[in-house]
């Protein structure tokens, strides 16, 4: 296990521009660069990507340019480069949930991205008229009640879990 920059416990390591709190000090150096300076100082060889972090660029290279997939569907074979796109290939193709629903038809999708790609090809919606219809991720609740409405049984939530968007979680002590 690889340990880096400094840890403070308690307050943690706050950025003074935003708010954001980070384990690491390591961290919150990135999240300056990348957010508030907008550097991106590591640079792909093959293509024009950069970014303001080097593990990603490494990632980059891996996933894009050498095609390295070791994530291996136990179902039906196919390969992905994290573990993450793994368990939401399964979640969506094989186990058939979709989290997201048309407010326009009802079509239902597996992926924020799919659904953006519907109302755009399928009702003709342009940018500005996107916003109106595309949402941040369903909350918790609002997955519990599609599992439900799936014929799943009843799961509560565990006790003293406290919903926090997505994006706020590094905002978070």
């Amino acid at each position: 296990m690889r340990h880096q920059g400094v840890r403070v416990q308690g307050q943690g390591n706050r950025c003074d521009l935003c708010g954001s709190v980070f384990t690491w000090k390591l961290d919150l150096d990135r999240h300056k660069l990348a957010v508030h300076q907008k550097a991106k100082p590591f640079e792909c060889k093959v293509c024009d990507f950069s970014t303001a972090d080097s593990r990603r660029l490494k990632k980059h290279v891996a996933v894009v340019h050498e095609n390295v997939r070791p994530h291996i569907c136990d179902v039906c074979g196919k390969a992905f480069p994290d573990i993450h796109r793994l368990s939401f290939h399964k979640k969506g193709v094989h186990m058939g949930v979709k989290d997201y629903t048309c407010k326009l038809c009802g079509h239902q999708l597996t992926k924020k991205s799919y659904m953006r790609s519907h109302y755009v090809k399928v009702h003709n919606l342009s940018t500005d008229e996107l916003k109106n219809y595309l949402k941040d991720r369903p909350t918790y609740l609002e997955k519990l009640q599609a599992s439900n409405k799936q014929g799943e049984e009843q799961i509560d939530p565990p006790e003293g879990v406290v919903e926090v968007p997505w994006h706020k979680f590094n905002q978070v002590l």
